[in-house]
């Protein structure tokens, strides 16, 4: 897993989606912010909806004496890519948080053991009302991913394998499940949410296609 360096983009900052023409591939970025929808999953809070959050604490802790998880659900919509599109690969960029409410009680920036799990979602959910009691139907394919490198790191993860199938058509799916493979305590990752108010942030996919 690398770092990723961000450019700082001004007049073409305002495409939340688009695609473009490179070395014979089409690349489509997926921006969540577009049709898209995300939202934390919370024990022992499950009955709690956390479809608005500007953040996504993806952590296991324990806070006044309580162990809390939380998972982060996310979903992409993928209209926009042609159904006879032939995808070479799928990769789910997550943007870190320089600026969680956390860094009140912790030291800022990724700690623990942050590697991370990411899963289809095989069913419907609704933002506003997606609940750890009401958890989605979740598929049988988990991906492993390493842990973060430097505590600032952006993380670009090749979900490939959940998303196109044996024909190199995108698959159907109602988004991603993102939690840690450990979810014990002192394990953080702070990336930014849909909602989040930092410039170009928002959780993306980047889908590239075979011309």
């Amino acid at each position: 897993m690398r770092k990723i360096i961000r450019p700082i983009f001004f007049g073409l900052l305002l495409l939340s989606n688009f695609s473009c023409r490179k070395a014979g591939n089409i690349v489509y970025v997926i921006d969540i912010n577009r049709s898209g929808k995300d939202a934390i999953l919370n024990l022992p809070n499950s009955v709690n909806n956390y479809g608005n959050e500007t953040e996504l604490n993806i952590y296991c802790d324990t806070i006044n004496g309580i162990k809390y998880i939380n998972r982060a659900a996310l979903y992409f919509d993928l209209t926009r890519v042609p159904q006879n599109a032939k995808i070479d690969s799928v990769f789910l960029q997550l943007y870190f948080n320089d600026k969680s409410g956390f860094y009140k009680i912790k030291k800022s920036g990724h700690s623990g053991n942050t590697i991370l799990i990411v899963e289809n979602i095989e069913e419907p959910w609704n933002e506003d009302s997606i609940t750890w009691k009401k958890y989605p139907k979740i598929g049988p394919k988990k991906l492993n991913f390493e842990p973060h490198k430097v505590t600032d790191q952006d993380f670009r993860l090749n979900v490939t394998n959940l998303f196109v199938s044996s024909n190199k058509k995108l698959k159907k799916t109602h988004g991603l499940l993102v939690r840690l493979a450990s979810e014990e305590i002192g394990n953080y990752i702070h990336v930014c949410s849909r909602e989040s108010k930092k410039i170009n942030s928002s959780p993306k996919l980047k889908i590239y296609a075979n011309k």
